[in-house]
């Protein structure tokens, strides 16, 4: 399936990820790595597989760390909301480069257009990286981090089959690592999912099982129950664990939802690929240099 769906939508890519996890006890759902390979056929094929750059034998999934880009914006308009550094009505004018910092111009992705005064629900449906350059400036790298560390981001899921852990990028990274200072521009590189953010797939989606159930973050498991042979009796069964709650407030998660309802009915973006699905669905892209 993934296969064909990179196909049809993801032109000229040979690889990718694709995951799902229930946000109500952190099941997976879905869990797939592309390419992959024939375990009739591994050890004849092995060394192919080997030298392969697209690299088959990598899980992509559990222990690829890619640059989150703007999918990091969601975690960051909670963070604001939910400190009062912004509110449904706050705007903040994109003029198509962030200039608080003189030394430090980073440009929206629409430059040398600009989105003008836009608010965090406009501002998660076009991805406007001056808004949430912004809002890294007005939370600061620690606030901004303490709620990476709920949603999971940089952290352990807990999934049985192993993972990758990821990096958090900020203060405690740099000094943990020996990369030296961090700088106000760093935070506002952050905010919109760069610096030395990197996470898995995996990572991702139970970051956003978080978010959308209220702050709740489960481990991640694949494992759901051991039933006896002959009697198909269940002898055991997994029992979700919580692994950190901190409460979103309703009115936090129902702007948000909001911006990443108009994200897939209001832009070309995803628009095309999801109008036709026959539930509700919110989401939100995002696309890094590397």
């Amino acid at each position: 399936a993934l296969k064909e769906f990179a196909k049809k939508y993801c032109k000229g890519e040979e690889a990718g990820a694709f995951t799902a996890v229930d946000p109500s006890n952190g099941g997976v759902l879905v869990l797939a790595s592309y390419p992959s390979y024939d375990l009739t056929t591994y050890n004849a094929n092995y060394n192919s597989l080997l030298k392969d750059p697209a690299k088959p034998l990598t899980n992509r999934v559990l222990y690829g760390t890619y640059t989150p880009g703007s999918t990091f914006k969601l975690g960051m308009a909670v963070a604001a909301l939910e400190e009062g550094e912004i509110n449904e009505n706050t705007t903040v004018n994109c003029s198509g480069v962030y200039t608080r910092y003189s030394s430090y111009g980073l440009k929206c992705w629409v430059y040398p257009d600009q989105h003008g005064y836009i608010d965090v629900k406009q501002a998660i449906t076009v991805s406007c990286n001056c808004f949430f350059c912004e809002v890294g400036y007005r939370l600061g790298i620690d606030r901004m981090n303490e709620y990476c560390k709920i949603y999971g981001l940089g952290q352990p899921t807990g999934i049985e089959l192993g993972e990758a852990v990821g990096i958090l990028a900020g203060e405690e990274n740099n000094i943990a690592n020996g990369l030296g200072n961090w700088y106000p521009g760093n935070t506002i590189a952050a905010a919109i999912g760069k610096a030395d953010n990197a996470f898995t797939p995996i990572q991702l989606s139970n970051y956003v099982a978080t978010l959308l159930n209220g702050g709740t973050r489960y481990n991640v498991h694949i494992f759901d129950s051991v039933r006896e042979n002959y009697t198909d009796e269940i002898i055991e069964k997994y029992t979700p664990y919580v692994a950190s709650s901190t409460p979103i407030s309703n009115y936090s998660l129902s702007v948000v939802k909001e911006g990443m309802r108009t994200m897939i009915y209001n832009s070309y973006t995803a628009s095309t690929y999801m109008k036709n699905v026959p539930v509700t669905v919110g989401g939100k892209t995002g696309t890094a240099q590397t």
